[in-house]
This record gives C-alpha cells, structure tokens and sequence, in this order.
C-alpha cells in the first residue's frame, strides 16, 4: 500500500472519528428509568439565554382564577406561534407548587416536539433539595398508550450554561442537576449537585405534548419553555465544528491526490527520458 493511500485512509478514519464523537457527546438523551441519574455534561455551552436560535416564552399573569399565559411570537417557527394557558403561577425563583400546562391553543394545537424546557438553578444552594416534578404528560394520539398518557421518556439534554464552579466558571459534571424518569414522571432534583453554581440546562422534547403538570417542589430555581426559530440561522458551535472537520479531511485527500499526480507526472518524465 503507498503512501498516498495510507494517508487518504487515516484522513477519512480521522474525519469519521471525530466527527462521530462530537456528534455522540452533543446527543445525549435522558433515556434511563429508575435510578437518579446526572444529566449528561455536554462539551457545548451557551452563554445565551434562552440559547441560540430559541426564543424564551413571554409570562403573562392573572390572578382570578391564578393562571398565566405563555406567548411565542410570530418570530418562532410557525407551530409554535400563539399562546397557551397554564394554571398556577409562573415557574419563577419566589414561588412552588404544582402548575397544569394547555398547549391545545398554539398554531399546531399542541406543543411541537423540539421545545425547549429550561432548568436554571437546580441545586442544593438554599440547603433544600430543588426539584421539578413533570408528571401526566399527555401527546397527540400517534403517541398515546391507552390510558392516554406519554408512556416512554419525552426528553433530550440539549444545552446548558453557567456560571460553574470550575477554573474560569467553567461547567463540572458535578454542578449539573440529576434526573429519573420512573412511573411517567420525570424528575429534575438537584440532590447530588457539588457546590453551589448557577447551571441552566436546557432539554429538549422528542414527542409532541397536549397537557402537562409541573410540580415545582421548591424556590430558588426556575423554569421556563423556549421555542425554535427559523432554521436559517447561524449553526451552533457543533455544527461549526463538525463542518470543519470535514474541509480539513477533504484538505488532506486533496493534498493527497495532488501528490498521487505529481508522482505520475515524475514517472512519466522519468520514462521518457530513458527511451
């Protein structure tokens, strides 16, 4: 085997490798039942809040009956524009309890797969045990088991962003929230956080949703719904990455072939010179 063939092979495996192992740690979904289990600590990080390329719901609130509605602009994509109600108050830092969620008002009458649940701030910072409870998640009927509850995990970790408490606030797996996903309930609890950091974890949803109910046990945290904009905008930092990756694997094939040339060039020469 030459040497020019030897390079296109590890050029390719080095492309492949890489490549599949960004794409690997950037999707890791929140599959496990159980057993409490740390969200994955993924290497991309935003510094956005909501991320890029979402846009945070904006919190209306009323007070008789308490309720509040949730309203994405004509900005997002198009199942998501409208608004939805929700009965209890806003997830907010000051307040707990349980809030029942109604996405049957938004453009697609539910709430798309692909949303965006924010987590910010679930920890053990307050000395309590901070945790979400997302229970009697109904999807549309493609979905549905017979009782008419989502019965198979919905979520997917997507992003987060810091402050940390490692060098520089960097994000340690240790600062990120727990989750289980036992009984068609999921919870979000900070009980084996380390420290006191100010994560935000954003997980996406894989199914379509109808009606939920959130249990937010304690203060000091929040949580908020964020929904995709256009696809045309600038790729994420992975996205960036794996693009890259890829021209310098072509840039070493090229280089490659340019050298396969020259040397039949060199040969040729080489013959005709002899005859």
């Amino acid at each position: 085997m030459s040497h020019q063939t030897l390079a296109r092979s590890a050029a390719y495996s080095i492309t492949l490798c890489i490549t599949l192992c960004v794409m690997r740690a950037g999707h890791a979904g929140l599959l496990s039942s159980g057993t409490v289990t740390p969200i994955p600590l993924i290497p991309l990080q935003v510094s956005s809040d909501p991320p890029n390329g979402y846009e945070a719901r904006v919190a209306v609130q009323s007070q008789n009956p308490l309720e509040f509605t949730g309203t994405f602009s004509s900005n997002v994509q198009q199942p998501w524009v409208g608004q939805y109600t929700a009965t209890g108050e806003i997830a907010s830092s000051l307040n707990s309890g349980i809030i029942d969620y109604d996405f049957t008002s938004l453009t697609a009458g539910y709430l798309p797969a692909g949303s965006l649940f924010v987590f910010g701030d679930v920890d053990r910072g307050s000395t309590l045990n901070e945790e979400f409870l997302l229970s009697n998640a109904v999807s549309t009927p493609a979905n549905n088991s017979v009782s008419g509850l989502l019965e198979q995990p919905w979520f997917d970790s997507y992003s987060m962003r810091g402050p940390g408490t490692g060098n520089g606030q960097a994000i340690l797996a240790g600062n990120m929230p727990s989750y289980s996903w036992f009984n068609n309930i999921y919870t979000i609890t900070g009980q084996d956080v380390v420290g006191n950091p100010n994560v935000a974890v954003g997980l996406k949803t894989l199914f379509p949703l109808l009606t939920l109910s959130v249990n937010k046990k304690t203060t000091h945290n929040g949580m908020y719904i964020a929904a995709p904009l256009p696809a045309d905008v600038v790729p994420e930092p992975s996205s960036w990455l794996m693009m890259c990756l890829g021209i310098i694997g072509f840039a070493i094939l090229a280089r490659g072939r340019s050298a396969r040339v020259s040397d039949k060039l060199a040969s040729r020469d080489i013959s005709e010179q002899t005859c």
